[in-house]
């Protein structure tokens, strides 16, 4: 008995050396443990739905009053639909069916992603039944929200660049909790589109941002009475920035600001710091009819008879872009505004011109052609992304960078 329980002991013993070895070789990632106060944002991937796919790479949870269900990438792709008010969820392997629903939620388990129209976001995704449509939105911490933003608003593959990519991350940043405060529905706090940042949750993943994202963490753009700032910011000035004071009154109050030092304008290396364009009197026409400014059987009459058409700048502001411009047809006169003037010059496809910065020329030659030239892309107003880009190749920080477009604002660490 005695010689049975030393070979018990010794072989315990030989397994136990074996685990703790294997245990002290075993690498053990580390794990990045967030602030306790990180925010969490509702983004709208759509607001009206009809259609789409969702799919889950990890392990997903759906919480229904008869059960609840565990989905993960063995379900498959779901198509889903939203016909004569009802809300369908069909894969290969399972089928949902929802007609009085509030909201459906998918939520995360251990760290989710999922794919959605076959882009992939981490976080949660929900449906939300918001009067007679369905709202998508993804639910996610705000880090992983600007990582999906900022690769599609500025170039951030080059490190030189990289002192513009955390200034951009801090602008979009101070953007997306300016939104969480004052969100723009019940809902969801902001858009995935232009009508606030683009995002595409994971589609692009770089090095650059996502150290840009850690080193920047809990660094926001405020007011002097500390309160979130609603930050802008563009592609390309054209060396002219629409400054716009947060008190009117503010002796900083000159208008614009030339986006430029010792002569050297910041945004020159953008591919839209100037550009020429011919329009026809027959395009800007049709514009007017996309627009619903005059009707289709108004242009055809126009078409068949023949027709003059006169373009006047009315107004500029102080850094030259076109506020106010007066279209001259036969028998009436249309006036346009602002985001107007760039539908209205949008080319051929439907996209619109890219600036207000422009002069037009008629052709000496055919009275009927238009030289549009102009400078710039984008509203002009806060951090022109291009000039922030050439700051940093000037050698220049994040907090220079950030100072020089946004002057009364102040950078403040939340968390």
């Amino acid at each position: 008995m005695t010689s049975i329980s030393k070979r018990v002991g010794i072989t315990f013993f030989f397994i136990l050396l074996v685990l703790y070895s294997s245990c002290a070789k075993k690498v053990i990632p580390p794990v990045t443990v967030l602030p306790p106060k990180v925010p969490v944002i509702r983004v709208s991937l759509t607001d009206q739905l009809s259609s789409g796919t969702l799919s889950f790479q990890n392990s997903y949870q759906l919480r229904l009053e008869e059960a609840n269900y565990l989905l993960d990438s063995t379900l498959g792709e779901f198509q889903v639909s939203l016909e004569n008010q009802v809300l369908t969820f069909r894969s290969s392997s399972r089928f949902f069916s929802f007609t009085q629903f509030e909201r459906i939620d998918f939520i995360p388990l251990e760290g989710g992603e999922f794919y959605w129209q076959g882009i992939s976001y981490k976080g949660k995704i929900s449906f939300v039944k918001n009067q007679q449509s369905v709202i998508v939105i993804n639910e996610l911490l705000l880090p992983d929200y600007l990582l999906g933003v900022v690769p599609h608003e500025i170039p951030s593959h080059t490190e030189e660049y990289y002192q513009a990519v955390i200034s951009q991350t801090i602008a979009a940043a101070s953007y997306a909790y300016y939104s969480i405060k004052h969100p723009a529905s019940s809902f969801f706090d902001l858009y995935a589109d232009t009508r606030d940042q683009i995002y595409q949750g994971t589609r692009i993943k770089t090095p650059l941002v996502e150290k840009a994202v850690a080193e920047s963490m809990g660094i926001f753009l405020q007011d002097a009475s500390g309160q979130p700032v609603k930050t802008q910011y563009h592609s390309t000035c054209g060396g002219m920035i629409d400054y716009l004071p947060l008190n009117p009154d503010s002796p900083q109050n000159t208008g614009s600001i030339q986006d430029q030092s010792e002569q050297n304008i910041h945004c020159e290396l953008s591919p839209l710091y100037r550009w020429v364009k011919q329009m026809t009197a027959q395009d800007l026409l049709d514009n007017l009819s996309s627009m619903e400014l005059i009707t289709p059987a108004e242009v055809l009459t126009l078409k068949n008879q023949g027709f003059s058409l006169q373009l006047e700048i009315l107004s500029r502001n102080s850094s030259g872009r076109v506020e106010k411009m007066n279209v001259k047809l036969p028998e009436q006169e249309i006036l346009l505004n602002e985001w107007q003037i760039r539908r209205f010059l949008a080319d051929r496809n439907g996209n619109p011109q890219s600036s207000n910065l422009f002069i037009i020329k008629t052709s000496p030659k055919n009275p009927e052609l238009f030289y549009v030239i102009g400078a710039g892309s984008g509203h002009g107003r806060g951090m022109c992304q291009w000039g922030a880009i050439g700051q940093a190749l000037h050698g220049k920080s994040y907090k220079e960078i950030l100072n020089f477009y946004y002057p009364e604002l102040q950078l403040k660490k939340l968390y």
